[in-house]
């Protein structure tokens, strides 16, 4: 996809545009808004139906839907006219978010702890096997590509998040009901965007607590409230570096390496939906091709590089007991 599609990263008219990177931390940073596209990518689409699904106030619910739909993700769609009623529609820029939905589900599958209901099942349509799936380079269609082989401009990274505008939303404090099967830790793990930029920043190597609080321009409480909960989650290590004047550093322990795949593809997203010359794309690269790095999923089974078109998922019931 080449240049910025008619209509993206513009919302309703006399909105302010929206920058790339704001429009990531803004879906994948906030658990409210994350769980909302989950649920129309299940073709939830009326209000009452979110509400219900998600537990969610009317409060947080009705404010969520409206940005959405201002920054383009969601459209309305009117399904009656007496009364006048509207249902959520996923727009073409919210349908290609898919890329970044499956590596959550990836996540969730290998380190998620689900303790109700059964893990949703992927089947790959071409191969026609249950399967899953492996990130990698579309450019060179090469599958597996690991953290060590993608090189990033750290410091026009960092300053891009940094100073990126951010939607200021109240920590959610609600917690969706035990019943709804698409809930899980990732939810509340990026779906905070000071979280998400810390994990951001630490992937890109900035380890050190005075670095990170520059970086994100963050205060020194918030930043150790945030990384007091990735070390008790296990996603960042708390580490005594000898050779540093016994500083400690925060370094990303596998659990949070493997949040790589998320976070680049929820980029590629934005980049190709909201680019703008305000926030010019950071230059990512890949080493087994020596050129730009482009995200694409590949089937675990045969191989074959993955669309959303060539995938369906069995979402059980919550209900439906988990497999051993």
């Amino acid at each position: 996809m080449s240049g910025v599609p008619r209509g993206a990263g513009r919302g309703r008219r006399g909105a302010a545009p929206v920058q790339s990177t704001q429009a990531a931390i803004t879906l994948l940073g906030d658990r409210a808004n994350l769980l909302i596209i989950r649920e129309a990518f299940r073709r939830t689409r009326r209000y009452q139906e979110f509400k219900e699904r998600l537990g969610v106030s009317d409060a947080v619910l009705a404010g969520r839907l409206r940005d959405l739909v201002n920054i383009g993700v969601l459209q309305t769609v009117v399904y009656t006219k007496r009364p006048p009623r509207h249902e959520y529609r996923l727009t073409d820029c919210g349908i290609d978010f898919w890329q970044t939905a499956i590596g959550i589900w990836m996540w969730e599958r290998e380190w998620g702890e689900r303790k109700y209901g059964r893990f949703p099942v992927m089947t790959h349509l071409d191969c026609g096997n249950e399967t899953t799936a492996n990130f990698g380079c579309a450019r060179c269609a090469t599958p597996g590509v690991l953290p060590t082989e993608i090189s990033v401009d750290v410091a026009a990274a960092i300053d891009q998040v940094g100073r990126t505008p951010m939607l200021r939303y109240r920590r959610a404090s609600w917690k969706p009901a035990a019943s709804i099967d698409l809930y899980s830790e990732i939810d509340s793990l990026v779906g905070d965007r000071w979280t998400l930029a810390t994990l951001s920043a630490a992937m890109l190597g900035v380890d050190r607590f005075g670095d990170l609080q520059r970086a994100l321009r963050i205060s020194p409480p918030l930043l150790s409230q945030r990384l007091a909960d990735l070390v008790e989650r296990r996603v960042v290590d708390r580490v005594v570096v000898p050779d540093a004047g016994a500083h400690h550093r925060y370094r990303l322990t596998a659990k949070g390496m493997a949040l790589m795949p998320i976070i680049l593809a929820n980029y590629a997203w934005a980049t190709r939906w909201f680019a703008s010359d305000l926030t010019p794309a950071v230059r990512i690269l890949h080493a087994g091709c020596e050129d730009e790095f482009v995200p694409a999923w590949f089937c675990a089974d045969c191989g074959k590089p993955m669309d959303r078109s060539s995938m369906s998922f069995n979402i059980f019931p919550a209900s439906t007991p988990s497999r051993a």
